[in-house]
């Protein structure tokens, strides 16, 4: 429904899709700036349907999960990780009745500024922990390029030989 920006702790705007114009899409396909996401896989099979590939990005969802996190929400590692309580989808859909699309985007944008603002914190505390552990080369090698890989998957899905699998 938008997209949220953080460009320092404490930070954020969000631009409902209907707001954004080519320049948001220069940005998420530009290799200049870094983009910082929780769950780049999601993003990248979201922005691809409208033509644009997300380059140049960090997940804070394959670090955590690379560090051993056993859930790796983006609000269970805001709790964890950075000791804050998070407003929840089901606090800001009404327990889930609506949509997200369905909610005034006034409403939304504390919610969407503030998981950009998260997720761009996380990277600081998720990126010191892959170095203490010395698991960056892992995170850069082989995590993170299966990112694109399996957004293309999901997206295409995959051909199974029923007879051959039993």
């Amino acid at each position: 429904v938008g997209y949220s920006v953080s460009w320092a702790p404490g930070t954020g705007v969000y631009v409902p899709t209907t707001a954004v114009g080519d320049g948001m899409a220069g940005i998420l396909g530009s290799p200049l700036w870094k983009k910082i996401c929780h769950n780049a896989k999601f993003e990248y099979k979201v922005l691809a349907k409208q033509g644009i590939e997300l380059v140049n990005f960090e997940d804070t969802k394959v670090a955590a999960y690379l560090l051993g996190a056993l859930l790796t929400g983006l609000k269970t590692l805001a709790t964890q990780m950075l000791g804050i309580r998070p407003v929840t989808y089901e606090e800001i859909t009404d327990g889930g009745k609506k949509k997200m699309s369905e909610i005034d985007a006034e409403a939304v944008m504390p919610y969407a500024t503030a998981d950009a603002d998260n997720t761009l914190r996380l990277w600081s505390v998720l990126r010191k922990r892959l170095l203490a552990e010395e698991l960056v080369s892992v995170y850069e090698q082989i995590e993170k390029p299966l990112i694109p890989v399996l957004a293309r998957m999901e997206a295409a899905g995959i051909g199974v030989d029923v007879e051959r699998c039993k």
